[in-house]
C-alpha cells in the first residue's frame, strides 16, 4: 500500500513537471498520462520524451510499450527516428520472431515501410526454415544416439565374452602347467593361446599374440615328433 502511495506521488509530479516545462503539447501529456494509468512506468513514457520525436512517432512508440515492446526495442526506434509506420511494421515483425539485430539492419538503410515488411518476410522465413531444421535435428541425432549405443552394447558383450574365455583359459592354463610343468613346448603353446585370446579385443597386441600362436603350434608339433626337442645334447 505504501509502495502504490509512493507511485501515485511519483506519477504525479511527473505530469506536474512536463505540464510546467511548457515544452510539450497537451496531447502528449494526456498521452503519458494515460500510458501511466495503463500500467506503464514513468521511466517508460520518458523513453519516448527525451528525445524531439513527433506526436505520431511517440503514439506509436506507446503503443510498442503496452504491448510489451523491451526498452532496447524502443532505443533502437528512436536512435534511428523511425516514423509510425516503419515503427508498426517493425513491431510487428519483432513479435514475430525477427531479432533486434536483425531490425537494426534494416533501420540502417532507411527503408520505406513496404520495403521493410518484404525485408521482415524473408528474415522470418528464413527462421522458420532454421527452426524446422531444429525440431527434426533431435530425431535423427536420437536415432543415432540409439545405433551408437547398440554398437556399445555389443562390444560391451563381446568384451565380456572374452573376459569369461580368458578366465577359463587362465583355470585350464595352471592345471597344465601344474601336470606338465616339464615339458616346456606345452608351457609355452598355452601361454601362447591365453595370451592371443586375452588380447584379442586389442589391436596392437593382436600381431605379437599371433606370432607366438604360430610358434607355439610349431614348437607343439616338433615336440610331438621328437620328445628330445628341447633336451641339450651331451
Amino acid at each position: 500500500m505504501e509502495r502504490s502511495v509512493e507511485d501515485a506521488i511519483k506519477r504525479n509530479n511527473h505530469i506536474t513537471e512536463l505540464r510546467d516545462a511548457a515544452k510539450y503539447g497537451q496531447e502528449v501529456v494526456d498521452l503519458v498520462q494515460a500510458d501511466m494509468d495503463y500500467g506503464l512506468t514513468v521511466e517508460q513514457t520518458k523513453l519516448y520524451l527525451k528525445r524531439n520525436l513527433k506526436f505520431p512517432q511517440m503514439k506509436m512508440i506507446s503503443m510498442c510499450l503496452r504491448k510489451g515492446a523491451s526498452d532496447a526495442f524502443v532505443e533502437l526506434v528512436t536512435k534511428y527516428n523511425m516514423d509510425g509506420h516503419q515503427i508498426q511494421v517493425a513491431m510487428e515483425f519483432f513479435e514475430k520472431g525477427v531479432t533486434l539485430e536483425n531490425i537494426e539492419t534494416v533501420f540502417a538503410k532507411d527503408e520505406t515501410p513496404a520495403n521493410m515488411r518484404k525485408t521482415f518476410e524473408a528474415m522470418l522465413e528464413k527462421v522458420k526454415e532454421v527452426r524446422s531444421s531444429s525440431e527434426v535435428a533431435p530425431e535423427y541425432v536420437q536415432g543415432l544416439v540409439k545405433q551408437i549405443e547398440e554398437a556399445v552394447a555389443k562390444i560391451q558383450y563381446q568384451e565380456e565374452r572374452y573376459d569369461e574365455l580368458n578366465k577359463k583359459l587362465k583355470v585350464f592354463e595352471n592345471a597344465i602347467f601344474t601336470s606338465l610343468s616339464s615339458n616346456v613346448s606345452i608351457r609355452f603353446c598355452i601361454f601362447s593361446i591365453s595370451f592371443f585370446f586375452s588380447s584379442i579385443c586389442s589391436r596392437s597386441l593382436a600381431i605379437v599374440a599371433l606370432a607366438l600362436f604360430t610358434c607355439s603350434c610349431w614348437l607343439l608339433s616338433s615336440a610331438s615328433v621328437s620328445p628330445n626337442f628341447f633336451t641339450r645334447p651331451s
